[in-house]
């Protein structure tokens, strides 16, 4: 809907939410509980496991759902890189001579 603060469903997930008004800096979120119900069931993140990895594409999609926006491609790379997990270099024992 419009600047009228109707509701109108997140393309994500279905659900309603509240379109930001040109008067309004108030940004609601989604709770975080209910953006991890997606990996369940039929929800738009069900292909994803919360046990384990999830691919670029998940955390895009996860982000999109939770902030209800199309997340910038910057902001969403830096984050998922963030969170990658890069293995240590393992220290270098000094040779004996």
């Amino acid at each position: 809907t419009g600047a009228g603060g109707g509701e109108a469903a997140c393309r994500y997930t279905g659900r309603s939410c509240h379109p930001l008004s040109s008067n309004s800096f108030k940004i609601l979120l989604p709770k975080l509980e209910d953006v991890l119900k997606e990996f369940t069931g039929t929800g738009a993140l069900s292909k994803y496991s919360l046990d384990g990895d999830i691919d670029y594409e998940g955390f895009q999609l996860f982000m999109n759902t939770f902030l209800e926006v199309d997340t910038p491609e910057e902001l969403c790379r830096h984050l998922f890189l963030s969170f990658v997990k890069r293995p240590r270099p393992q220290p270098v024992e000094p040779k004996s001579i």
